[in-house]
C-alpha cells in the first residue's frame, strides 16, 4: 500500500473522529467542567486537593470551552491508538503485508463500541479526556518493546530520549489505574526482558522508568487521595455513599472466600496462557500474548 494510501486513510479517520468529538454536546461532568468550577479549577488552587489528573483536568477544561480543542482532541488520540495498534501488528508479522487491515478493524471496534463502553468514554469530554489519551502509551511501550527485542544495535537520539522521558511522565496525570498500570509495566519489562535489549535502548528503559515513578508520585501526593484512603473526601467515598477508610473497605469487601475464588480463576487462566503461549512459535508474539495478559490480571 502507497504512504499516500496509508496518509489518506488516517486523515479520514481524524476528521471522522473529530467530527464526533465537535458535535459532541457537554454532558455530565462537562457542565462542571465547562463553567465556573473549570475556570477557577487552576488559578484558584482547586487541583491541589481535588485529583492528581493534572492534564486531563486540564485537557477537559479546554475541550469543555473550545470547541476546535475538542475536534483536535477526539481527532488526535483515537487515531494514535489505531496507528499504533497498527505498528504493533507489523511488528509482530513483518513478513506479512495485509495493509490497514489492523487500523480498519481497531477503528471499527472503537467506532462500534458498545453503548456501555461509548457513553463511558466517547460519549463525554470529561471521560474522554482521561481515558483515550492514558491509553496511548501503554501501546507505545509495547510498540517499542517489540520492536527492540533482540535488536542490539538499536539507537535512538537525545531528542527522542528526551521526549520519551517527558511522554513518560506526562501520561501519568490522566487516569490512576492507568497510572499503576505504565509503572508495572515498564518494571516487568526491565525485570524479566533487559537482557534481550541493547545497552542504548536499555538507556531509554531507564528513563521510562525513572519518568513513569516520577509521575506517579507527583499523582499520588495530590492531597485527595490522602483523604479517600482516611475516608475524609467530601466528594468521594468508597462504601455506598458513606465515609469510611479505603483500608476498611478492602478488608470487608475482599472477604478469603472472594480471594480464594478470584485466585483459582486467575490460576487456570494462568496454566492456560502459558500453554498456549507455548504453542506460538513467533517469539514476538509470544511475548506479546503474556504482556497482554499480564494486563488483564
Amino acid at each position: 500500500m502507497t504512504r499516500t494510501a496509508k496518509l489518506s486513510f488516517y486523515f479520514i479517520l481524524f476528521i471522522i473522529f473529530g467530527l464526533i468529538g465537535l458535535w459532541m454536546p457537554l454532558l455530565g461532568d462537562d457542565l462542571h467542567w465547562g463553567t465556573y468550577f473549570g475556570s477557577n479549577y487552576f488559578p484558584h488552587g482547586i487541583f491541589t486537593y481535588y485529583d492528581g489528573r493534572y492534564l486531563g483536568d486540564l485537557l477537559v477544561i479546554s475541550m469543555t470551552k473550545i470547541k476546535p480543542v475538542a475536534f483536535m482532541a477526539y481527532g488526535i488520540f483515537p487515531t494514535t491508538i489505531v496507528y499504533l495498534i497498527q505498528k504493533i501488528r507489523e511488528q509482530i508479522m513483518p513478513e506479512k503485508n495485509i495493509g490497514l487491515v489492523s487500523s480498519a478493524l481497531a477503528a471499527a471496534l472503537i467506532l462500534l463500541s458498545p453503548v456501555m463502553i461509548f457513553k463511558q468514554i466517547l460519549g463525554w469530554h470529561a471521560g474522554f479526556a482521561n481515558y483515550l489519551p492514558s491509553a496511548i502509551f501503554p501501546l507505545f511501550l509495547l510498540y517499542l518493546v517489540l520492536k527492540n527485542y533482540d535488536n542490539k544495535n538499536v539507537h535512538y537520539y537525545r531528542t527522542s530520549m528526551i521526549l520519551i522521558f517527558l511522554a513518560s511522565v506526562a501520561t501519568q496525570f490522566f487516569a490512576e489505574h492507568i497510572t499503576l498500570l505504565n509503572c508495572f509495566n515498564i518494571i516487568l519489562v526491565w525485570i524479566f526482558f533487559r537482557k534481550h535489549f541493547g545497552e542504548h535502548f536499555k538507556k531509554v528503559l531507564n528513563l521510562i522508568l525513572a519518568g513513569n515513578i516520577l509521575g506517579a508520585i507527583l499523582m499520588f501526593i495530590n492531597g485527595a487521595y490522602i483523604k479517600i484512603l482516611l475516608g475524609s473526601d467530601a466528594y468521594r467515598s468508597v462504601s455506598n455513599g458513606s465515609k469510611d477508610t479505603l483500608f476498611n473497605y478492602l478488608k470487608i469487601t475482599y472477604t478469603p472466600k472472594h480471594l480464594i475464588v478470584v485466585g483459582t480463576l486467575v490460576l487456570i487462566f494462568t496454566i492456560f496462557m502459558i500453554f498456549y503461549s507455548l504453542k506460538i512459535n513467533n517469539t514476538k508474539q509470544k511475548l506479546l500474548t503474556l504482556l497482554y495478559y499480564y494486563q488483564l490480571t
